[in-house]
């Protein structure tokens, strides 16, 4: 995709199809299931944006503390004595390196996905997109990273009490019984909420951002700008997708997450007490089951959550778009 992302629009449904009408949320709901070819696209895009470790974590076994300290322990002793050799720094880089490739790479994967559901739900809905509005994987992948700026800052400027609670909580633990992560949390939870806050809000920023550029054509200096302006003038159709793309994710895919994680804790169950081969055949298929269930559900809920940005956008916008985008 080196000259514009998008779907071919008759590649799937046919014609454009006409104006479909209705709020943010039905027009959504109709476009997701009107293609679903579009779901795996969507999958792509949840999955390169950081969904991949949510959907690991009910097959994740974490490592206690002082597996933690065994593997790392040596490491930062070298760091706090200055005792790093040449070896270890070289591996280092190197690893930092293909780490930040890595990084690169899914969100370009992201920028196209953007691209191509943002195409997708204008190709349906009949809206003519101008010809100069055909941004690349890596523009698109600017616009959102260019809006999610504000959690960087905001990132840093917590890091520092999280820091001192994690700190705390490794050198004189409180309730063992509870994670880590709970007990962080509970001893800073405002830093943490705001953080929280903070990437939610930019997240629907970088979501009207992007649009901005592939369905209009802005420039990235533009794009932020032009996006607050959406959302300053039509308030009430944005915080409906802002609130609807939160809480699809949450009510679609959250219970599949417990779900493989319940399951996956049965599996480990039975391995620990030696059960029969018939039991733990049972057991394994319904994980693979669950969790692939679980990944449809989140393609569905990523692509949902991406039409009613579009929708929403789309709809903010008609006043002063013209007669093509009058629906």
């Amino acid at each position: 995709m080196t000259e514009g992302v998008g779907p071919d629009a008759g590649s799937d449904v046919g014609e454009a199809t006409p104006a479909l009408g209705g709020g943010v949320l039905a027009t959504a709901t109709l476009l997701t299931f009107l293609r679903p070819t579009a779901w795996v696209v969507g999958l792509a895009g949840f999955l390169s944006r950081g969904g991949v470790i949510l959907a690991v974590v009910p097959i994740l076994v974490l490592p206690s503390l002082a597996g933690l300290a065994t593997a790392f322990g040596p490491l930062l002793n070298r760091l706090v004595l200055g005792a790093m050799t040449a070896d270890v720094a070289v591996a280092a880089a190197i690893v930092i390196t293909l780490v930040a490739i890595v990084v690169v790479a899914l969100l370009l994967v992201g920028g196209a996905v953007d691209g191509w559901l943002v195409g997708a739900a204008a190709a349906d809905l009949g809206v003519e997109v101008p010809s100069a509005a055909r941004p690349t994987a890596a523009m698109l992948t600017a616009a959102r990273a260019i809006a999610h700026l504000p959690l960087v800052i905001v990132f840093v400027a917590m890091l520092g009490p999280v820091i001192a609670a994690t700190y705390d909580e490794l050198l004189v633990p409180g309730d063992l019984g509870t994670p880590v992560f709970v007990r962080v949390v509970g001893a800073v939870p405002i830093p943490i909420a705001i953080v929280v806050i903070t990437a939610l809000l930019c997240d629907a920023l970088g979501a009207l951002a992007v649009r901005v550029v592939a369905l209009d054509g802005a420039s990235l200096a533009g794009a932020i700008p032009r996006a607050l302006a959406v959302a300053g003038r039509h308030p009430s159709d944005v915080g409906v997708a802002f609130v609807a793309s939160i809480s699809v994710v949450v009510i679609v895919f959250g219970p599949a997450l417990v779900a493989a994680s319940v399951v996956f804790d049965g599996l480990r169950r039975l391995l620990a007490d030696d059960s029969g081969l018939p039991a733990l055949t049972v057991a394994v298929l319904l994980l693979v089951g669950t969790w692939l269930g679980g990944l449809l559900l989140a393609g569905i809920a990523s692509t949902w959550r991406a039409h009613a940005w579009s929708s929403a956008y789309l709809r903010a916008t008609a006043a002063t778009a013209g007669p093509s985008r009058d629906w």
